[in-house]
């Protein structure tokens, strides 16, 4: 049979640990090698496998959605650099006699060298991470934007390996992983936002703001979150409040300096609101 992934690697996913099954083809008189080693479940251990695949150049991973144990391996995966596969369980049934989890790592990963995987479907997708079939769509095939309605635009389909690179003031969800991880071992804030490299005022604002209720804190949920509250669209004040553009206009005019002691003043924008106060910073253009 054709060797579509001379190296590729199946993982049988369970609460605690991960049986890893790299496989490496053999050609010629060289065999086919599987070895198949264990790996915890913390972010520590899912991050060590990761780099533990780079090393062994593999090119695909392979593993089963089975409850919510997949979402760690293949959230700190998908940006490796290799292709990584959900496969509905269903799909990849093993061979008759006793399942072990050993078994079918390895059955995985010669599935996955051979091509006889694919990842789930738009609408199976979509319902496994609890999101709607049109916005699933979106996200794989991209959409037409449209104004008064023409089409003004086109959004391009999301890349999995292209990760959009945001700014290190705001928490990652590696952090966010990690912050879940020591949340559940009992840490205290402060000693979270030790651990992690934050201020303990991220760390408890981060806590209180995601926490999903009775449910606690998830880190991906969290993510997620924070995610779409960024991309709303934030107006600035001066875009709405037509007295505070009246008024930087009217000192840009008088070509008031940065360095003056009124460049740094409370001035009130609102006169009807006293509690609408900003902070005006005027600074001279360049002539």
């Amino acid at each position: 049979m054709e060797i579509v992934h001379v190296r590729c690697a199946g993982l049988d996913i369970s609460k605690r640990d991960a049986k890893v099954c790299v496989r490496v083809a053999g050609a010629g008189r060289r065999k086919t090698v599987e070895t198949v080693t264990t790996w915890g479940s913390t972010t520590n251990q899912v991050l060590a496998l990761r780099d533990h695949l780079v090393a062994e150049q593999v090119t695909c991973a392979v593993m089963e959605a089975t409850g919510d144990y997949w979402k760690p391996f293949y959230y700190l995966l998908e940006d490796a650099g290799f292709e990584v596969l959900l496969v509905n369980a269903r799909h990849v049934k093993n061979l008759p006699g006793r399942k072990t989890d050993v078994s079918d790592a390895t059955w995985l990963a010669q599935l996955g060298a051979h091509g006889l995987v694919r990842g789930w479907s738009i609408r199976a997708a979509a319902r496994e991470v609890g999101g709607a079939r049109t916005t699933g769509a979106n996200w794989a095939r991209g959409y037409k934007t449209y104004r008064n309605g023409t089409v003004v635009g086109f959004v391009p389909p999301l890349e999995r390996l292209a990760v959009r690179q945001v700014s290190p003031r705001f928490l990652s969800q590696d952090e966010r992983i990690e912050i879940a991880d020591l949340r559940q071992a009992a840490l205290s804030v402060r000693e979270i936002a030790l651990k992690v490299g934050r201020t303990p005022s991220t760390i408890s604002r981060e806590l209180r703001r995601n926490a999903s209720g009775r449910r606690g804190y998830r880190p991906f949920q969290a993510h997620r979150m924070t995610t779409t509250r960024r991309v709303r669209d934030h107006r600035r004040r001066v875009e709405t409040n037509i007295e505070l553009r009246e008024l930087i206009a009217e000192l840009l005019t008088q070509r008031w300096s940065p360095r003056s002691r009124a460049a740094a003043t409370c001035v009130d924008s609102s006169p009807t609101n006293p509690r609408c106060m900003v902070r005006v910073r005027v600074r001279l253009a360049a002539t």
